[in-house]
């Protein structure tokens, strides 16, 4: 389904398919200004209980303003900050809105790979019904596009592998394994760019107490994820994104001999603003 979903994408973005340019337009640079991101992120959990059936969703509005410094060793330097950023979390064991004030205009800084992750090595304290819901420095991971390795721009495909960790109050690990592909060109607000699709598997465990839960659970999944990014090879940032995900498997809880059948579905856009 992942599959077909991003063909329909394509076809509604591409315009034609062509060659991969050279090299050099497949590198971050430092940004001449902070980049202003748009980001929107739901993520749903739902599991089939002797009680019943029990779901967790959690949608996450964010700006994040992003600047790259010069390059050290194997990346270049990031400072990223939330100028605005809204929660909301549902489901079976309750939820609402969540004050992210704590978190706003205070800077996330660290490294950005060259193959586009980014790690955060110094970051503000995430306190209260926030840091129960949301990790936002892993929210920035995967914020950029996962670019062809330095010095294969021409390469027709290329893998990709990345790890996010999650410290909420379920403290997830989700592992994406697959193969990125250059996809043709669009027009993106009047500019020329380039299209990459990433497609692959994806690992999901998980172990926690969500807030109101009787004890803690153990989580594991397995699925796939398909996301598509815009790049401008001018300017040499990205443009746009949307990746999607869906994976199913189990859950535990801690003193029941029990598995639970548990499914979980995400869907994340970013949209440069400036």
């Amino acid at each position: 389904m992942l599959s077909r979903y991003s063909s329909a994408l394509i076809a509604l973005l591409a315009t034609a398919c062509a060659g991969a340019t050279a090299g050099s337009a497949f590198e971050f640079r430092p940004s001449e200004a902070p980049l202003l991101y748009d980001v929107s992120v739901s993520g749903d959990v739902f599991a089939q209980t002797p009680m019943g059936r029990m779901t967790s969703e959690t949608d996450s509005e964010a700006s994040v303003s992003l600047e790259i410094g010069e390059r050290s060793g194997n990346g270049w330097g990031i400072s990223a900050t939330f100028e605005a950023l809204e929660v909301r979390a549902e489901g079976s064991l309750g939820g609402g809105t969540v004050s992210a004030e704590g978190v706003l205009g205070k800077p996330f800084t660290g490294t950005l790979s060259d193959v586009g992750l980014i790690s955060i090595a110094d970051s503000p304290r995430v306190s209260g019904r926030l840091s129960d819901n949301l990790d936002p420095a892993a929210l920035l991971t995967e914020l950029l596009v996962p670019l062809p390795p330095v010095g294969s721009g021409d390469a027709e495909s290329w893998p990709v592998t990345s790890t996010v960790v999650s410290d909420a109050a379920v403290r997830l690990t989700s592992t994406f394994v697959g193969t990125a592909r250059f996809a043709g060109d669009t027009v993106w607000n009047g500019r020329t760019a380039r299209l990459i699709v990433a497609e692959g598997s994806l690992e999901i465990e998980g172990s926690g107490a969500p807030a109101g839960a009787p004890a803690e659970m153990d989580l594991m999944l397995e699925g796939e994820s398909t996301r598509l990014y815009v790049w401008d090879t001018t300017r040499r940032v990205m443009l746009a994104s949307v990746a999607t995900g869906e994976a199913e498997g189990s859950l535990s809880v801690t003193g029941m001999d029990l598995q639970i059948p548990a499914r979980f579905q995400n869907r994340q856009e970013v949209t440069l603003r400036r």
